[in-house]
């Protein structure tokens, strides 16, 4: 530091810059200059303060009640994207093992997509596990099944929304390597994350199922979990919704902005937890949706296309107003406020 005349001067590089101010009590000194830049001195001479600032992403009563009604939350459970106009949107991993009947309802609708893929689409013969509960016996006595024999849904760009098609969770590409045939699967751990409808569609492959509901099947490691040498994954389900408040209101007949098949809109201009209860009804309803695929799964989630197969109703009505409304009741996967 160099007094010229009555100011005191720094040398940052070549250039010189005027010292209005000088602040010990970070420990360090740092000079404000005059431009309203802040300096250090270190090793290679005057460098930029620069200030590392730890901010929680919620304050700790928000995440207590997040924790307490299944939603993990942990730097890395968060993504963040720009969504319309600037605003800042966040996404939430739920976590099921604390949510028991989220867990079963997933549970039981992979396994039967899963068992799906284990019977011959072409002469309609039973294949590996002649029956459902043969299937599900085989995952809960041995979990961890090899890449290559864990079916998941992969929906391509050139099909119907609601079709999608059977892909070997070996052939599933991370970061853009080939997960492979040894890799393993846990299937007794299973993810689960809401996703804004922003996102999802940026992201692609989502399956349109009713209601506006959206599913993909993704892998994701898991951490520290390594078994002869080889990285163990978990099927992740990631769910998101189509439509929000700012939407063209689906089935809006009496032209009053509700939906007239009782279906909670989210509402865009807020963050996913304040949509508590429009994500309860759409947790509640894939439950729904489970139990009519478990009562008769070879016609509820059937083949199209030869190859590819469709989400349907399968001759039950699982989406109407009365059932909607049920679907709305209750807190169980989030505390809500009436919306």
């Amino acid at each position: 530091m160099l007094a010229v005349g009555d100011k005191q001067m720094i040398i940052a590089g070549e250039v010189w810059l005027a010292v209005s101010s000088i602040d010990g009590s970070s420990g360090v000194q740092v000079v404000t200059t005059e431009n309203g830049q802040k300096w250090v001195w270190g090793q290679a001479g005057w460098e930029r303060y620069e200030v590392k600032i730890d901010v929680a992403p919620f304050s700790p009563e928000v995440i207590a009640v997040l924790e307490k009604n299944g939603l993990s939350i942990a730097p890395e459970d968060l993504c963040l994207w720009e969504g319309t106009e600037g605003a800042t949107v966040q996404c939430l991993t739920l976590n099921p093992e604390n949510v028991p009947a989220l867990k079963q309802t997933l549970s039981k609708l992979n396994n039967t997509i899963g068992w799906l893929d284990t019977w011959s689409v072409r002469d309609k013969k039973p294949g590996k596990y002649p029956t459902l509960g043969s299937y599900e016996a085989m995952l809960k006595n041995k979990p961890l099944q090899l890449a290559m024999d864990v079916g998941m849904v992969w929906h391509p760009d050139s099909v119907l929304s609601t079709a999608g098609v059977f892909r070997p969770a070996s052939e599933w590409e991370i970061d853009g390597v080939r997960v492979g045939n040894n890799a393993l699967i846990d299937t007794s751990q299973l993810g689960m994350e809401i996703v804004d409808w922003t996102e999802a569609q940026q992201e692609g492959g989502y399956i349109r199922m009713l209601g506006g509901a959206q599913m993909k099947q993704v892998l994701e490691p898991i951490e520290g979990m390594i078994v002869n040498g080889q990285q163990v994954f978990r099927v992740v389900f990631k769910m998101s919704n189509e439509f929000d408040k700012s939407s063209e209101t689906l089935g809006d007949k009496d032209g009053d902005g509700k939906n007239d098949y009782g279906v909670l809109m989210p509402d865009a201009t807020y963050e996913i937890p304040e949509n508590a209860r429009s994500w309860n009804q759409l947790m509640n309803w894939v439950g729904n949706v489970a139990q009519v695929i478990g009562r008769n799964p070879k016609t509820a989630v059937v083949d199209s296309f030869y190859n590819y197969i469709e989400f349907t109703a399968g001759g039950e009505m699982v989406f109407n107003k009365e059932i909607m409304d049920r679907m709305a009741e209750g807190t169980e996967f989030f505390d809500a406020e009436p919306q």
